[in-house]
């Protein structure tokens, strides 16, 4: 991890790092005074109804998860551990975030200020940028869909929101479709789709 030293100078580079929410995980369990677990569910899932959703920090606490081809896949590999839930609740989080329901409005506003990151371009996000945990368009970035796509062993997810709409897309593998591709057309329609498999999220 070597995660003593800068990797670049504070404002001159930019890398996702798992280690950056192992931090943030940290300090939500010091301040909510009780394990990350117990905090995601006083403070995000219950609020919102996301029964599905939950943390998975072992093996064990995969059973019923639905990952496609994967077998034997451990959690832990994501030092802070796994959130896991059906594509629904993901929406569901996704669209309490968006409509105010979750953070201060000023804490809200800081998530929106994304990084710049003309080398992602692609022909689905000609502008894209990342911000404090989101995936967004560094123009304008309410009038673009935004949110967070994740792949893993045997799966790929995409959740994003556009104004107060919001989609959501699992995929198990093998798959060729891009999730973004997927969800951004669901965008354009009506929203937010329901599942009944917990997929990881």
């Amino acid at each position: 991890m070597d995660a003593d030293r800068l990797r670049y100078e504070p404002g001159d580079g930019w890398a996702y790092s798992n280690i950056g929410y192992l931090k943030v995980a940290g300090l939500v369990a010091k301040v909510a005074g009780q394990p990350l677990a117990e905090a995601l569910k006083l403070l995000v899932f219950a609020p919102v109804g996301a029964t599905t959703a939950r943390l998975a920090l072992t093996p064990a606490d995969l059973v019923g998860a639905q990952m496609g081809l994967a077998r034997d896949y451990h959690p832990g590999w994501v030092y802070h551990g796994l959130i896991i839930g059906t594509a629904a609740d993901a929406a569901r989080i996704l669209r309490a975030l968006v409509t105010g329901q979750l953070l201060r409005p000023e804490t809200w506003a800081k998530m929106r200020e994304g990084r710049a990151l003309p080398e992602h371009r692609s022909a689905i996000c000609a502008d894209p940028a990342y911000g404090l945990g989101l995936m967004l368009w560094a123009s304008s970035p309410l009038d673009h869909p935004m949110g967070h796509s994740g792949a893993g062993p045997g799966s790929k997810i995409a959740v994003y929101a556009k104004g107060n709409k919001v989609g959501a897309v699992w995929l198990t593998a093998p798959s060729e479709q891009a999730a973004e591709t997927q969800v951004f057309r669901l965008l354009e329609k009506n929203g937010f789709e329901e599942t009944s498999d917990p997929a990881p999220m």
